[in-house]
Order: C-alpha cells, then sequence, then structure tokens
C-alpha cells in the first residue's frame, strides 16, 4: 500500500509539534502530572523514526519525540499519533496494539536500546470520545482470563473536550493559537478579537514558519469562514495584516493546495521561488520562509 498524501490536519500538527516550546507545553497538558513528574520534558529531542506499518498508514501518522526520565541516563519515546480520520472509531485500541507492538519491533531490529513507548493520540473530531482500554471489549470474560489481554496506558488531547479557559492557560502562543483555530472549527466559541490578539503574539521573527502554516491550514481546512477571515485581519497589527493577506494572495493566485510541509527545505524553497516570480522584496521572503539573505540570492541567480 502506498502512503496517503499527508492531510491538512497531520500536516499542521507536525509543524506546531516541531518547536520546542509547544511540544514542550503539549506534552505537560497531556500527559499524566506522576508521569510528567518523571520525565525531564525541556530535554525532548525529535527523532527520525516511526512506528506507522504499511496498514496503520491509511489511519495515522507518527511524531516521536525521546525524553529522559529524571536523574537517570534512561529514556522513553512518546509517540504523538496524529489520526487521519476526524471521528472516533472502535478499533483504535487494537491500532494502538499493534502500534506499540511493531516499536518494540522495530527497536529489537535494529539492535537499540529498549525505550519505553509512551502513545498519545491528537483527536480532533466534533463527536465526544473517550478511548477505551482493550478490557472493555470483553464484558464478559472471568477476571482470571482478563489478565492474559494485553494492557498499555494509553492518553489523548481531545480537542472537543479542551474549555476555553483551558485554552487560555496555553503559554506557548503558537500551540495557544492552534488550539484555538482546531476549536473553533467545530464549535465557535471566541470572538474574532480573541483570534486577533492571540495570532498577534506570534513572533515574526522566530516563528514565522508556523504562521504561514497556519494561514495555509485555515484556507484550506475552511477552519474560518471567508468573512469571519476578514474581520480578523482587520483587527492584526499591521505587520501580522500585511503578511498574512500576501500569504492569501499567493495561495489562491498560486494554487498552493498543499501547504507548506515542516522539516522540508525543497517546500520552503519551492514557496520561494513563486514569491520571488511576483516580485515580492528578498527581506520580506525571507520572513515568509525562514530562508537566509544568501540563501534568496542564490535562489534569484538560478
Amino acid at each position: 500500500m502506498e502512503k496517503l498524501p499527508s492531510k491538512p490536519h497531520d500536516r499542521f500538527v507536525k509543524e506546531l509539534l516541531g518547536h520546542h516550546d509547544a511540544a514542550v507545553e503539549f506534552l505537560r497538558h497531556t500527559l499524566p502530572h506522576k508521569v510528567i513528574a518523571l520525565l525531564d520534558v525541556e530535554k525532548l529531542h525529535y527523532t527520525n523514526t516511526s512506528y506507522s506499518t504499511e496498514d496503520l498508514l491509511e489511519y495515522m501518522s507518527d511524531i516521536v519525540l525521546r525524553v529522559p526520565f529524571q536523574n537517570t541516563k534512561a529514556e522513553a519515546e512518546v509517540t504523538i499519533l496524529i489520526e487521519y480520520k476526524s471521528y472516533k472509531d472502535r478499533i483504535t485500541p487494537f491500532q494502538m496494539l499493534s502500534y506499540v507492538a511493531a516499536g518494540y519491533r522495530q527497536q529489537i531490529k535494529n539492535g537499540k536500546k529498549h525505550n519505553i513507548i509512551i502513545p498519545v493520540v491528537y483527536y480532533h473530531g466534533k463527536q465526544k470520545w473517550k478511548i477505551a482500554s482493550l478490557w472493555h471489549y470483553f464484558p464478559n470474560a472471568p477476571a482470571e482470563i482478563l489478565k492474559d489481554v494485553p494492557q498499555f496506558s494509553l492518553e489523548m488531547l481531545s480537542i472537543r473536550e479542551m474549555s476555553p479557559k483551558q485554552i487560555y492557560a496555553v503559554t506557548s502562543g503558537i500551540l495557544r493559537a492552534a488550539l484555538m483555530v482546531q476549536k473553533g472549527a467545530h464549535k465557535r466559541i471566541f470572538s474574532l478579537e480573541e483570534y486577533a490578539r492571540v495570532f498577534n503574539t506570534i513572533s515574526a521573527e522566530k516563528e514565522g514558519n508556523f504562521f504561514i502554516s497556519m494561514m495555509v491550514y485555515i484556507f484550506e481546512s475552511g477552519a474560518l469562514e471567508e468573512s469571519e477571515f476578514s474581520n480578523i485581519v482587520k483587527k492584526l497589527d499591521n505587520e501580522m495584516k500585511t503578511k498574512t493577506l500576501t500569504i492569501k494572495e499567493v495561495w489562491i493566485a498560486e494554487g498552493i493546495e498543499k501547504g507548506i510541509e515542516k522539516g522540508s527545505l525543497q517546500s520552503r524553497y519551492e514557496f520561494a521561488k513563486r514569491l520571488l516570480l511576483r516580485k515580492m522584496p528578498f527581506d520580506e521572503i525571507c520572513e515568509l520562509t525562514d530562508l537566509t539573505m544568501e540563501e534568496m540570492k542564490r535562489l534569484a541567480a538560478e
């Protein structure tokens, strides 16, 4: 089976959690306090590992973060599973069992030390959903037999269940903005002024790539109605307003339907080339794409 194309939600979450501060706070809001107390989440680092097998790629993709335990050399691998489906699915616990088993098999195959795998599901659907344990599926089985059914911890962040108070409590500006956009796509609970206020806290210098991804996600997924988006833009600071309108203009005119994938330098190059063709100043393109001036000059020469 060929890997399915990246979905807007999948790309957006990967871009979001590619920022260290957002990933750290995501874990603190998602994992149980007793687990967080054991982990040194500030020292998390990213890996190129994926434990998704071919049959699972139809349903989800993953991000594998390696996080050391406090006061020890041991590490855990927190795997964030991004569901392609936006609805609850009864077979998810069995998919997770397969995923975790595949992860340990891959560790053995690669001859690496065994790290505990902690799976987390990032759920953005509209339906209320609490993932049950495997024991839940065998209600009539004798207790003595249930011990033979594998058990593992499975955490989930459900945007549907997050309250505005919980989202406002998020200190990472880009994580708070992302949660607001995704929550608002299901139910309008934030005012346009609140969207604008949070968007304005995103640093164009440090988080410009994420801002591009967020705007592309909004255009592509329809997370905000056209009229809502236009009214929010009016309330943005001049710098953010100009940047937003530029991104939208290019996205519409050039048909950038696939967005800009996190970690893909080629994607940023292609976006920069489109902006060059529209005769945008080099310094503005550098802000939008996070490319250096030297890279811009080389692209222009090409």
